[in-house]
């Protein structure tokens, strides 16, 4: 952790490169810096915009000519769903430098985030309403009066702001302040691939614990995997690990994961399967997520073989796990694709053409805890301020250090 010792790990498995990793480091913290809101920094706007023109995989094949670590460098990309064409190396940057600086887990799951979030939105008198979905966006004056939820309950209020998809927002609305022209280029956004996911309950004290993320890939270059066939998949995939805080040195479970297309899963488009909205999708599709967790589940035991076992039981998720839980049409799990050839027509800002309606999410500024958390704090801007904002989350932030 920290750019220190990544140098001199880097420089020990690559001794005759450290001119170019001195310089990948070097170019990372430049690009970083140039993000006010990164830095938590009150200034507006990027002091070199020409970061947003760069294409990650056509930097990375211009500082070196060693294919290993041009790979090694670019190694996890499956954080962003890389794309050899398209993705921009400020999102490598920013997503690296965060990994680089601050390679923490969460103890006993990420999901406290949202139960403390919850637990402060009760806290300052708001009001969560779970089970619920919104079924139309209601509009007067140019201006969202309620929405309307699929028990019946109209919601008033004097600003709406919506972080499920903007294309699938749009599509509740009928209102002549969203021109054709600008819902159509929603509309026509490339989402980011999906993925299926193994998540592995593992016998306790049998698989031991090594706080590491692994990134495999079948060959050395990890910009195919994306493209993956039918006979090569899984080409590619991620396994991350679980502590069990009961067993020292073990790791209590295992979730993996490797890029699948919504295509793979249409057939059963029409069903839907939540803890709210429960169906049986099938014994064939059960008999198809049993089939692709077995060739995974084989991938992976070529580097552990160990694993096979460890396993007490495992779970699946598809492409129509995400759909239905995160609330996009294919499952995308990064939101709209930003191409560096074309970010201005890749890039959706927060604000819309209706006053009180904004946008927040993974498609609005960057995906994950780090992007959907920075595009927070740009859609809080909108209704606050910046500087007032940002003060108050400096002073807060002095107050815990």
């Amino acid at each position: 952790m920290g750019y220190e010792n990544f140098t001199r790990i880097m420089n020990e498995k690559f001794p005759l490169d450290t001119l170019a990793i001195d310089k990948y480091c070097k170019d990372l913290k430049n690009i970083c810096n140039n993000f006010p809101l990164y830095n938590l920094k009150k200034e507006e706007d990027y002091d070199d915009k020409t970061v947003f023109v760069h294409g990650v995989k056509q930097y990375l094949d211009s500082l070196t000519e060693n294919i290993t670590l041009r790979n090694v460098l670019a190694g996890n990309n499956l954080l962003y769903a890389g794309q050899a064409d398209k993705t921009p190396l400020y999102i490598h940057a920013l997503i690296e430098n965060s990994y680089i600086e601050g390679a923490f887990k969460i103890r006993n799951g990420g999901d406290q985030i949202a139960k403390l979030l919850a637990r402060n939105i009760k806290k300052s008198g708001g009001d969560i309403l779970r089970k619920a979905k919104v079924q139309s966006v209601h509009t007067e004056n140019g201006i969202v009066d309620y929405v309307q939820l699929d028990t019946g309950v109209k919601v008033h209020a004097d600003t709406f702001i919506s972080n499920i998809h903007p294309a699938q927002t749009l599509d509740m609305i009928n209102c002549s302040s969203i021109r054709s022209v600008y819902r159509e280029r929603i509309s026509s956004l490339e989402n980011s691939i999906s993925i299926f996911v193994v998540y592995i309950l593992l016998k306790p004290g049998t698989y031991k614990y090594q706080n590491k993320n692994y990134y495999y890939f079948d060959e050395v270059d990890v910009w195919k995997g994306i493209n993956y066939t039918e006979a090569n998949w899984p080409y590619s995939y991620a396994m991350y690990e679980g502590p069990d805080e009961d067993n020292d040195g073990f790791a209590e479970t295992l979730s993996i994961m490797s890029y699948m297309r919504f295509d793979e899963v249409q057939r059963w488009e029409h069903t839907i399967n939540t803890t709210v909205e429960e169906s049986d999708r099938g014994v064939d599709y059960q008999e198809f997520k049993k089939k692709k967790a077995e060739k995974l589940l084989s991938t992976v035991a070529i580097k552990f073989p160990e694993l096979n076992n460890c396993i007490q039981t495992y779970y699946t998720s598809t492409p129509l796990s995400y759909r239905d839980y995160i609330g996009t049409n294919d499952g995308s799990i990064y939101g709209v694709v930003k191409d560096f050839n074309d970010l201005m027509r890749t890039s959706i800002h927060s604000k819309t053409k209706i006053q009180n309606l904004f946008f927040t999410g993974q498609s609005i500024n960057l995906h994950g805890v780090l992007g959907v958390s920075i595009g927070a704090i740009i859609t809080c801007m909108n209704l606050l301020g910046r500087e007032y904002l940002l003060n108050k989350i400096i002073k807060a932030n002095e107050e815990t250090a």
